[in-house]
């Protein structure tokens, strides 16, 4: 099992993140991921935000978390049940539909706080 996989379980049974939206990031999330030639050993610091302002703040993995569930009901929610039933399928099938915006970057750095913690 490869770490990202790892990292997809983890945030789908802790996190109730859906597996198949992270599986839609992955290739734009580990071609950005900061690691040369698959050695991550360089990664040391939470407060890294990989290019992009937002994702500076956000420093413990339970947080990142929380911003990736936190895109998904923002970028959803309508009126009615039904309507953000159809946007939440909507969601997840194309991940905003705006490839390294918004939930991707959240994404990117869920994985590399993830990844920090494997390398304690």
């Amino acid at each position: 099992m490869s770490q990202y996989d790892s990292f997809i379980t983890y945030a789908f049974t802790q996190h109730q993140i859906p597996a198949s939206l992270l599986h839609r990031v992955r290739s734009w999330v580990l071609s950005e991921m900061p690691c040369e030639d698959g050695d991550c050993s360089r990664i040391h610091s939470a407060h890294r935000d990989l290019g992009y302002a937002e994702l500076g703040d956000i420093t413990v993995l339970t947080e990142a978390m929380a911003q990736l569930n936190n895109c998904i009901v923002m970028n959803t929610l309508h009126d009615t049940d039904r309507k953000t039933q159809q946007a939440r399928a909507q969601y997840i099938q194309d991940a905003g539909g705006r490839e390294g915006k918004g939930f991707y970057r959240y994404a990117l750095k869920a994985y590399y706080l993830y990844h920090m913690d494997l390398l304690k």
